[in-house]
Order: structure tokens, then sequence, then C-alpha cells
């Protein structure tokens, strides 16, 4: 998988990975289990880094790859230097920066003695995103830097991506945004030439946040729904909560503070499920999500948020990214900090789209016969249909039903009155 990695096949890769989970996990306790198995046992569980990682079992793959160091002797340094910075990266991941430093260490003391070149562009790549996720961005951008050219000289190209976007993620909180959009641009370029995704969604992030500091609202938007939609393809876990994140972000400083708020909870059931949250990636996008949280804390009452949570919390993986696409969706459709307007001026808390459901809702459709006629999931329909109650204050579809009935009477007497 890793050999052919930067192509095509990836998203499809990760879902078969998903589906034979536990035949993997089952062939790395026999390895475990089995003398004179520990080797190949090793070799799985580095090469599996990206079923780790964007694949959403970073639980997993930390147990394994612990696992696999206490038993891996001293006999092959090389093989242990592997399985140590893609621990490293899992660990950083997980926001265990003490234990990833550890493993950094004596990998780049593994990789010095062996003089082996890839290897120390790893341990160079994966210290660079310590010192980041730790705060001391110049560090960073050195050692991410030095680890780029490293993968270019040793032709990984899979490295090489990741690092770029990294390396520009860095850059964006170092006042280099522009700098930072450049090596976005680069490695969608290059993603792009070999037909590669994964990767190039989380440059789209990193563009998305960039923009937003730029105060460039509609790039950031639309860098970020670009992002989020290739995780119609690859479910990344990782690469949807960030972009989750940085929506939520966007909206609070764009007024849209309802929005803001049901992002951050949608972000947050996606960062409970992988077992890490935004802190993780440091204090730098911790201060951005605090500085969020704050601008949109009296938004939703308790029990709002605790409905809120309970209906995230049952959505599936690809529901997730249909919640949040709806969401910014609703809120590219009107002004921002505007509510909806009707047809005759008057505002609604509803986005159009919602104004649609609530119609058809008053006329008895049931969703599944909403979905039909406007062309979209049934699911979709339902959580529309949440959300208007919410918005509302109501609790049935009949008192939905009401309230489009006196909308529509109010707007028709405007009307006469203009008339």
């Amino acid at each position: 998988m890793v050999e052919e990695w930067c192509g095509p096949g990836q998203a499809a890769a990760l879902a078969e990975m998903r589906e034979n989970h536990s035949n993997l996990t089952s062939a790395l306790e026999w390895s475990l289990g089995t003398p004179g198995e520990i080797a190949a046992g090793a070799t799985l569980a580095s090469l599996l880094r990206f079923h780790w990682i964007a694949g959403g079992f970073l639980s997993a793959g930390r147990s394994y790859l612990e696992d696999v160091l206490g038993a891996l002797g001293p006999g092959d340094p090389r093989l242990r230097a592997e399985v140590l910075w893609v621990a490293a990266w899992v660990a950083l991941i997980q926001g265990d920066r003490p234990c990833a430093e550890q493993w950094l260490a004596e990998g780049s003391a593994l990789a010095h003695e062996l003089d082996d070149g890839p290897l120390r562009a790893h341990m160079t790549e994966w210290l660079g995103e310590h010192r980041f996720f730790s705060g001391d961005v110049p560090a960073a951008i050195e050692l991410l830097e030095s680890a780029l050219e490293q993968h270019i000289r040793s032709g990984d190209t899979a490295s090489e991506l990741t690092t770029r976007f990294q390396l520009s993620f860095a850059r964006s909180y170092a006042g280099q945004e522009q700098q930072a959009l450049d090596e976005c641009r680069a490695a969608i370029a290059l993603s792009d030439r070999y037909g590669e995704r994964w990767a190039r969604g989380y440059a789209h992030w990193v563009s998305g946040i960039c923009y937003w500091h730029l105060g460039d609202i509609e790039r950031a938007v639309s860098a970020a729904r670009e992002a989020l939609t290739t995780q119609r393809e690859f479910l990344d876990r990782i690469c949807a909560a960030l972009t989750i994140e940085l929506l939520s972000w966007i909206a609070s400083t764009s007024a849209e503070l309802r929005d803001a708020a049901e992002l951050a909870l949608l972000a947050d059931a996606v960062w409970a499920r992988l077992g890490t949250t935004a802190q993780a990636f440091g204090p730098h996008l911790a201060e951005d999500s605090a500085a969020s949280a704050a601008r949109r804390a009296d938004v939703l009452d308790t029990a709002q948020i605790a409905a809120i949570r309970e209906r995230y919390s049952r959505l599936g993986r690809s529901e997730i990214i249909e919640a949040a696409l709806t969401l910014v969706d609703g809120a590219a459709a009107r002004p921002a900090g505007a509510a909806t307007r009707g047809s005759d001026g008057s505002s609604s808390p509803l986005t159009q789209r919602e104004l649609q459901v609530a119609g058809l809702v008053a006329l008895g459709r049931s969703n599944r016969e909403i979905a039909a006629e406007l062309f979209i999931s049934k699911r979709t329909v339902d959580g529309h249909l949440e959300r208007i109650l919410a918005k509302l204050g109501v609790s049935s579809r009949a008192r939905v039903a009401a309230w489009v009935a006196e909308r529509n009477t109010v707007s028709r007497g405007s009307a006469d009155e203009d008339a």
C-alpha cells in the first residue's frame, strides 16, 4: 500500500483496509505471539501507517506499534527506526508529545548510526511537526524545510506531499500566509500529477486557514469546502474534524454564530470518536478554537447543546461529512450575519433550503417524499428538520406547519397592502 499510495487508488485502498481491519490485526497478533515472526509484524505495523492515520484507527495503531517496539530486539535497527517514526506520528496526533519526542530521539540516533538518508528525512519531518505542535514555529519551519529537501532527493513523493502541507500549516501561523499558499499550490499540482487526493485535501484545508487569516472569507470557505468534499471519498476523520473546526471559526467571524456552534459540536463528535482533540495540534490551533468558542458562547442553551450532541453522536462517517456540507451550504445561501428573507422581505431564522423543507412539511409530505422532491437523501432531510425544530423552538411537524401558515398569512397581508 505504501509503495502505491501516491496515486488514484488511495480511497479504494483505505476502504479495503477498513473492511479487512480484523484480519490485519489478527495477523499482527499472530506475529507478536509467534517466535521468530516479530520482524514480519513490525514491517506490517509500519506499512499500515495510512490505515492507522487516515483510516481512523489511532488507538489500535498506537497499541500495536507499542507492542511491536516492546518485542522488537536490537537485531534490526533499521526496522526499529521505521516503527519508531510511525509510532511518533500516531502519538503526535493523539497529543502525546513527550512520548513522540522520546521515540524520535531514539529513531534519529539510529538513522544517524545507519547513515540512512530516507530514515533521517522521516525523523526530521516528524521532529519538525513535534516542534510545531509544541508551539515553536520557527524551529518547525526550519526542520520541515530540511525534511522536504531530503524527501525530494530520495524520490519519496508521498512523504514530500505530507511535508509540504505540514510546512504550509506551520507557515500559516508564522505570518507567512502567501508562502504557505504557494506551498499548498505546489502540493496540489504535485497531487494532480499523480492522481493523488489525500494530501490534496489537507492542502486545501491549510489554504482555507491562510485565506481566513488574510480575511478572505469567500476563498476560505471555498477551500475548506473542497477539503471536506474530498472526505466523501476518504472518510478521514482527522481531516474532516480539522476542516469542520475551521468552518466553525469562519462562521463565528462572519457572525453566523448558530452555524459556528453547530459546526463546533459536529467537530467535537468526530474528535471524540478519534480519541483526540484539536488541542493535540498545538497551541496556535487551540487558541483559534478557543477564540471561536468565546464568540459563539451564548448562542445555544444547555438543552439545545445536549440535543445536538446526541443527534451528531449517531451519525456515521459519511453522514458527518454531509451534515457539515449542509450547514456550510445553508450559510452560503444567505448574507453573512443576516437571517433568510422571504419573498415579502420578512426575515426568517431558516435558510432557503430549510424554508423549502418546512413548506413541504406544511403540505403534509413525509421526509422520504421531501427527499425525492428535492433530490436529496432522506438523512439530509432528517437533519434539516431537526435544525428547523431547534431554530423555531418547537417540537412537532404540526408546529412547523403552523409557523409556515402564519408566515404565509403575513406574506399575503403584506402583498395586499402593497397592492
